[in-house]
């Protein structure tokens, strides 16, 4: 009986020790909680894990959560994802934070462009974890919010490791769900990026992407002048021509034109008038065209012989162009000789004799003249009527 009342004794003796220790802790952990000072928050949270870490106390993982999320200019990134990493594997934190311990790490492998299959599995977990308390709590948006978020971090993990395709995929689910413009411009920015950089097959893939979702006569241009890039003449008219079935602007009309003026000249004829009423960066080239080739693709067998002459005119001025570009296109002028200067001036100088000879030989059809002018009129009006 002695031996059992000693023992009971040691416990509670032991017992008090414990419960002194853990609220000394206790103290430790609160007084660091409560600094004003992001910095002297997170110095105050290392003391308090390198007195207690490991001894049992109660907020040792909010401690290790809070040296991950508190923002201080002196902290390395490291150390941050150092005190996630840990966090994410302790228990007892609830998981509105975890979320926010995933989207901090995965942003700061992000940033450092480190560990991008880390970031991408924290950002899917991330994404996982909202699905679930959504599903629990369907009323609640901010799992709705993370769910997008966890989105975004994939485009960007994505985006970092050059897998283009994904990271357009990503973004487009995290616009769906969040409908922040930033999001849309990020993913043109990625689009340009490529396009600029004449990665047209990469582009395509990201602009299709973006058409797939939004359907816009906007996205539906972008991506035909890709496709036109990559070779796709016939796919890119086909967009143009269902993006100007639903808005007809004059951008479109140029790209029809275009395409049109070898396979289809008298049908792009009427796009290219257009265009030059309807889209002023372009409104002279597109005049010029439709007028070249109304006057040379002309079905009317009583022109054929101003058409026939307008021809060679046109051959001679494509063969000076080629001889041009041949001689001179990667020369500085200050660099020619005076022979290559007065060369280059004289085939310069045959190329606009040609390009009048044919401007007099188009004036010189009154007939011709006068069906220009009556298309120019017609088309104008139809303008006019919409």
């Amino acid at each position: 009986m002695k031996r059992i009342l000693s023992t009971a004794v040691l416990l509670a003796i032991v017992a008090t020790g414990f419960l002194a220790a853990q609220s000394e802790a206790d103290e430790a952990y609160i007084k660091a909680m409560t600094q004003s000072d992001p910095c002297q928050k997170v110095q105050a949270l290392k003391a308090y894990l390198q007195k207690y870490a490991g001894k049992g106390t109660q907020y040792e993982n909010f401690a290790s959560v809070y040296l991950c999320l508190t923002p201080c200019p002196t902290k390395p990134a490291a150390e941050s994802i150092q005190y996630g990493e840990k966090a994410l594997t302790m228990s007892g934190i609830d998981d509105l934070t975890r979320m926010q311990i995933l989207i901090t790490v995965s942003s700061l492998y992000i940033g450092t462009g480190q560990n991008l299959d880390k970031a991408k599995t924290h950002a899917g977990q991330l994404i996982e974890l909202a699905k679930a308390n959504k599903e629990k709590d369907p009323g609640e948006a901010q799992w709705t919010k993370m769910i997008g978020a966890g989105w975004f971090l994939q485009g960007q993990a994505a985006e970092k490791a050059k897998s283009m395709g994904a990271a357009a995929d990503a973004y487009i689910k995290s616009y769906a769900i969040l409908k922040d413009p930033k999001i849309m411009a990020q993913i043109k920015k990625l689009a340009k990026t490529l396009y600029d950089a004449k990665q047209f097959a990469e582009a395509e893939m990201v602009f299709r992407t973006l058409y797939n979702q939004s359907k816009d006569p906007e996205s539906a241009l972008i991506l035909g002048q890709t496709l036109f890039r990559n070779n796709k003449a016939d796919e890119a008219l086909t967009l143009f021509k269902e993006a100007y079935a639903k808005k007809k602007t004059g951008e479109l009309a140029y790209n029809i034109g275009i395409i049109l003026a070898k396979k289809a000249p008298q049908e792009s004829i009427d796009y290219l008038i257009e265009a030059s009423f309807l889209y002023p960066a372009q409104s002279q080239n597109a005049l010029g065209m439709a007028q070249n080739l109304f006057f040379t693709s002309s079905p009317d067998a009583k022109i054929n012989d101003v058409i026939n002459k307008i021809q060679e005119k046109q051959k001679k001025i494509d063969e000076l162009t080629k001889a041009f570009n041949t001689k001179f296109t990667d020369k500085n002028e200050e660099d020619l000789t005076d022979a290559e200067k007065a060369e280059m001036k004289k085939i310069l100088a045959d190329i606009d004799v040609q390009k009048a000879e044919i401007a007099k030989l188009q004036s010189s059809s009154s007939e011709m003249t006068a069906k220009w002018t009556k298309r120019m009129d017609d088309v104008k009006k139809k303008i006019g009527t919409r």
